[in-house]
């Protein structure tokens, strides 16, 4: 693939976003705010705000399934 000859609409999403946000002082919870107002011409982006709960811990998952060889041979977990 060369460069400059693929796109992608979170590309264009992100760009807008952050010609918003230039020159501004953003707090956490005007993110929301800000990326729903950022498109000017069309309708406003969906914004879905994570909460704690949407988030898990996969350390331990991780540690009894991934595991990559070491410079020794010997295997050692991720």
């Amino acid at each position: 693939m060369e460069s400059g000859h693929s796109y992608l609409e979170a590309d264009s999403m992100h760009t807008t976003i952050e010609r918003a946000c230039r020159h501004q002082r953003i707090y956490k919870r005007e993110w929301e705010t800000l990326g729903r107002g950022s498109r000017r011409k069309a309708k406003p982006y969906s914004v879905a705000v994570p909460h704690h709960h949407d988030f898990i811990a996969i350390k331990g998952v991780t540690s009894n399934i991934v595991s990559r060889p070491n410079t020794n041979g010997k295997k050692s977990k991720v």
